[in-house]
């Protein structure tokens, strides 16, 4: 620190010195006059501004190198300011190439006036000013080293030459100016000089001027491919040669290599003519068709591909030649406001092209955000979302929406080798992300799932679209579905399927009964694996047939235990062991009306389920179209933790969803984000199609196959009359008899008590006191204190 502080000091020193110099040769020169350096005139009479030092300064600086000695005033001027401002500049060595461009002008003057003693006489005021006419302009340096020496060996024009570019090379290292530098600099100023009146030729509103310009561009942007694969010893691929013009879209195998339009090692490996065909499934692989299989309702078949719609022949989508010029008004817009960037490369998806480009170092990113809007208004776009930066990548995406869409079907998905060899255990058929790339998710491994998106969006089919990949996996004794759907239109149509639990729940004051018999059967399932000794139902399906022989299939009772929770678990209820335990999908099709017709027992529910059921092989999936903050609350938002989300309406219900913006620029119709829970980054996707002609045919031909087989339990639960508001439900009766005996143990009574001995959240626990307030069984709350026993209960400690 103390040596740069000491080198500083010397900079600022040096800078005023140079300037102080400065003064003094400039007021020198200024004011020179021959007949002070004679003698003539008395100090008193000094016509030179700094007396006898200045007259003879200059007198000497002038026999020196003559009329160049007018040049040192200014480059000290130079030198001084430089080194009080510029940090990096190279004092010492400029000041010696400053020297050397003053001796070579001075010589150069001195060669160019071939006859001096003729020019003198032309300009004798000069000559008596400098009194030495026989020296000429350049002085006795300029006469001796440029006349008698350079002059007599390389004659008049050699020296010229060579004195102009000792003179040139001289100035530009002492000024450290590249001329490299210079050369870019001017590049710039007339490359930004071509593109504003590109700009203003597109503003004119002439078609004509506009297309025009749109050809230049591109021809321009032609030219700089073909020399940079000139350089790389390459050919321009016949189709892509500039002035040609072929609408052909993307071939499919250019969309799976997220293909560039700039020139990179690839570009080899493409085909030369590709026509663009959405991927259907091959002769081989339609023809062939699901064998059935036996269950416990009979030989059972899943749904034949057929019934599915298959993929258009012909789609029409975004020609090369309309991405390019994408990509040219991205380049061009940007650097309009100062943003230089490289495009790399350039992926069309079913929706969406993103343009991905490569910013100069030193550009923030988050300019490049802020100009979102700008570039819409460029581009023409209805919406413009951009990726800063895109993941695992050292570029910006920039996501552009196509003029022509083509729509991801459920069978291509179903039929394709990532869903048919999936080892996921329940693999859901998402959609199809920007890259082509299929997108199977594991149900199993979410283990829960959240769907928002307005109206519109695309929310309902894709919860057919996961519907239908499980019909398309699993027998119904493979796995059970509890469908919920309060909006009453939704969900209906699967009433006929054998894979239900209980026909469809409509009535949002019957949910909580369905919820409450999923937690039992969740507790239910969690004994019988703990009866057999197995962690998860991957393990219990799995075991072997000695292990299964090996456990006694006689009802019996679970064992008194010290541990509270393993006395909740299914207490004066034998647990039996089956074969195989299903897994069991809860689908809830608009929680806004659950939580608006019962919040709290929906959120405890919910809560409990998925904190609890991954290992019992119980999933639920929850959808909205309305993802507020008092509907998605925080704790339902963490416990589920894979999240699909669609168009919303404003930023703050993608920041509800998604924790980030974004979802609210996506295009609808099946544009969507998606966020696994083993990842936080999104990807963007286009969701796969189903029609509601397609569902019916599948539920049509799943249930012909066999009937529903409802569990009798909860289908006479909710077969009962909608509970009147105020009137204890049965399951509220067991846990209010729980609490009897709880209060029956302890001999006192409090809700922080029936909180901790039966692990019930706050509002469920005050509410149940406030029951048996009403019934007589305690008194009316004393603030911290317990509340009094009103009845005498057996077994509970007597008075006095």
């Amino acid at each position: 620190m103390a040596k740069q502080a000491k080198n500083a000091l010397t900079r600022e020193l040096s800078g005023i010195i140079y300037l102080s110099i400065t003064i003094l040769l400039a007021c020198s020169f200024y004011s020179y006059d021959p007949k002070d350096v004679h003698g003539t005139r008395s100090a008193a009479d000094m016509h030179n501004w700094f007396g006898f030092f200045g007259a003879y300064l200059a007198y000497i600086l002038y026999s020196c190198i003559g009329w160049a000695a007018n040049l040192l005033p200014l480059i000290c001027l130079y030198l001084g300011v430089a080194a009080l401002f510029r940090m990096d500049y190279r004092l010492k060595a400029s000041a010696l190439w400053m020297l050397a461009f003053v001796l070579g002008f001075s010589c150069l003057l001195q060669v160019i006036v071939a006859n001096e003693v003729a020019w003198a006489t032309k300009n004798n005021n000069l000559g008596a000013r400098w009194d030495n006419p026989t020296r000429g302009i350049a002085g006795m340096w300029g006469y001796w080293a440029g006349t008698r020496v350079f002059q007599t060996i390389f004659g008049q024009i050699g020296s010229v030459v060579t004195f102009l570019l000792v003179s040139g090379a001289s100035l530009f290292m002492a000024l450290q100016i590249h001329p490299r530098a210079i050369y870019v600099w001017v590049s710039d100023q007339l490359r930004q000089r071509k593109v504003q009146k590109r700009e203003e030729a597109l503003r004119s509103g002439d078609i004509k001027t506009v297309l025009r310009t749109r050809e230049q561009e591109i021809a321009e942007r032609q030219r700089l491919i073909e020399r940079e694969l000139s350089r790389r010893g390459k050919k321009m691929p016949p189709e892509t040669k500039a002035g040609e013009r072929k609408d052909e879209p993307l071939g499919p195998g250019e969309e799976e290599r997220a293909p560039s339009l700039f020139p990179d090692e690839r570009m080899e490996s493409k085909p030369e003519k590709q026509e663009y065909k959405i991927n259907r499934p091959t002769k081989a692989k339609a023809a062939l068709k699901p064998q059935p299989q036996p269950t416990a309702m009979g030989p059972y078949s899943l749904p034949p591909h057929d019934l599915l719609r298959g993929a258009a022949e012909d789609v029409l989508l975004d020609t090369k030649e309309e991405i390019s010029i994408r990509g040219a008004i991205i380049e061009t817009t940007l650097r309009d406001f100062g943003i230089h960037v490289r495009m790399g490369e350039i992926t069309q998806g079913a929706t969406i092209t993103r343009f991905e480009v490569v910013p100069s170092p030193g550009v923030k990113v988050e300019r490049i955000v802020n100009l979102q809007n700008n570039l819409s208004l460029a581009l023409k776009a209805d919406k413009v979302n951009i990726l800063a930066p895109v993941a695992g990548k050292g570029t910006v995406g920039i996501e552009v929406a196509n003029t022509s869409k083509a729509a991801v079907l459920i069978r291509e998905l179903i039929e394709s080798s990532e869903f048919q060899n999936s080892r996921a255990k329940i693999p859901l058929a998402i959609g199809k992300d920007v890259y082509g790339k299929t997108l199977i998710a594991d149900l199993a491994e979410m283990p829960h799932l959240l769907i928002a998106g307005s109206t519109g969006s695309g929310k309902s089919v894709c919860i057919n679209a996961i519907l239908s990949s499980i019909l398309y996996k699993f027998s119904p004794d493979e796995i059970r579905l509890i469908l919920i759907d309060p909006k009453v239109v939704e969900l209906q149509i699967y009433n006929t399927l054998p894979h239900l639990v209980v026909p469809v729940v409509s009535d949002p004051k019957k949910v909580i009964v369905a919820l409450r018999w999923v937690i039992r059967e969740m507790e239910k399932r969690y004994a019988i694996m703990a009866k057999v000794g197995v962690r998860n139902i991957a393990a219990f399906n799995a075991r072997s047939k000695q292990s299964k022989a090996a456990v006694k299939e006689e009802p019996s009772k679970i064992e008194e235990s010290e541990d509270e929770t393993q006395q909740m678990l299914l207490p004066e209820e034998k647990v039996v062991i089956p074969e195989k335990l299903p897994y069991i999908v809860v689908f809830i099709d608009e929680l806004a009306d659950l939580m608006l017709t019962a919040p709290v027992d929906a959120e405890d529910a919910i809560t409990r389920i998925t904190q609890m059921a991954r290992a019992a092989g119980i999933h639920l999936i929850v959808a909205t179209q309305t993802p507020r903050a008092d509907i998605v609350t925080g704790t339902i938002k963490t416990n589920l933790p894979s999240k699909i989300s669609f168009r919303v309406a404003s930023k703050i219900d993608s920041r509800v969803i998604l924790d980030e913006n974004g979802a609210e620029n996506l295009l609808g119709k099946g544009d969507m984000f998606y966020k696994s829970s083993d990842s936080s980054v999104l990807v963007r996707a286009q969701g796969a199609f189903i029609s509601d002609d397609e569902v019916r045919c599948i539920v049509d031909f799943c249930g012909k196959q066999a009937p529903a087989l409802y569990d009798t339990e909860i289908q006479e639960k909710l077969s009962k009359p909608a509970q009147v508001e105020g009137e204890a439900s049965d399951e509220d009766e067991e846990l209010i008899e729980k609490c009897i005996q709880v209060i029956r143990q302890e001999g006192r009574a409090s809700t922080s008590l029936l909180q901790r001995r039966l692990r019930l959240g706050y509002t469920r626990a005050a509410r149940v006191m406030d029951a048996l307030e009403e019934r007589g069984v305690v008194g009316p709350a004393q603030g911290a204190k317990d509340r009094e026993i009103l009845i005498r209960l057996e077994g509970a400690p007597e008075e006095g």
